[in-house]
């Protein structure tokens, strides 16, 4: 008889965990669910300040050349890659890329891509990288190779 006391109580006390391991079973999958949701809306915030930002920055960049504008050509294909912008002004072409962090390596694609576009042009060619965070070696490596890399 206390024998099955004793095994009543331990019985409960499982069906007690059991209970509190559903629940925490139920919680957890709402959790995985809330960061499922956030992480769409997250991404849709990028993505929406990534084209607010492109946009600012090419807005503030044709400004600041204080040329005339022929023509401004957004999300340019040039040998199947795109660039953010290509701009032409009276006497040049300006191809401008935006990057929330500009390392080397952005700069040598530029350098990449511009000089197929250089091959071509009837005007001087001006590559710009404008970034928000810009590495050091970046402008560095800018310089040589002449490519403008202009921090915001």
């Amino acid at each position: 008889e206390e024998h099955d006391k004793k095994f009543e109580e331990i019985f409960k006390r499982l069906e007690e965990h059991d209970k509190k391991f559903i629940q925490i079973m139920e919680e957890i999958k709402a959790i995985k669910l809330a960061i499922r949701t956030m992480n769409k809306r997250l991404g849709s915030v990028e993505i929406n300040l990534g084209f607010l930002t492109e946009s600012y920055a090419i807005d503030f960049f044709t400004r600041y050349l204080n040329e005339k504008i022929i023509s401004i050509t957004r999300h340019y294909k040039l040998d199947n890659k795109e660039i953010d912008a290509m701009i032409e002004t009276e006497n040049k072409y300006f191809l401008v890329e935006v990057k929330s962090r500009v390392s080397p390596q952005d700069v040598a694609q530029m350098y990449s891509l511009a000089s197929k576009f250089l091959k071509e042009a009837k005007k001087e060619v001006r590559p710009t990288i404008l970034g928000v965070r810009v590495k050091n070696e970046a402008m560095e490596v800018g310089k040589k190779l002449g490519i403008d890399v202009i921090r915001l």
